[in-house]
C-alpha cells in the first residue's frame, strides 16, 4: 500500500491538498493511505519549511503550493514504475564509491 502524506498545519491550502491526493487515489486505482500530519516535528524531520507539503512513499514531491490530483496521480504513476523497474527511491542512499 503507498503512503501520501501531507504536511501542514491545518490550514485551508493543507486541506486543499489532502482532497486533491484523496482524488488522485481514486482516480488512479491504486490503493494508498492518504494522512495529514500537523506534527512539526515529522516537518523538521523532512526539512519542510513551506506548506503544504505532500510526500509520496517518503520522497518529498512538493512543498509550498496546492499540487493538482493530475500532479499527484502522476508521481504516484511515476514511483509506482521505478519499483517496478528495480530502481531506488531518491532518498536511498545508491552504495556508489566514496
Amino acid at each position: 500500500m503507498r503512503r501520501i502524506e501531507i504536511l501542514g498545519p491545518g490550514c485551508h491550502a493543507c486541506f486543499q491538498a489532502q482532497d486533491a491526493a484523496r482524488e488522485a487515489v481514486a482516480g488512479a486505482g491504486v490503493e494508498a493511505l492518504v494522512v495529514h500530519l500537523v506534527d512539526h516535528a515529522t516537518m523538521r524531520r523532512y526539512g519542510v519549511i513551506q506548506t503544504p507539503a505532500v510526500v509520496i512513499d517518503g520522497t518529498i514531491v512538493s512543498t509550498g503550493r496546492i499540487p493538482s490530483s493530475a500532479e499527484i496521480a502522476a508521481w504516484l504513476g511515476r514511483r509506482q514504475q521505478r519499483a517496478r523497474a528495480g530502481r531506488r527511491s531518491p532518498r536511498q542512499p545508491t552504495g556508489g564509491r566514496r
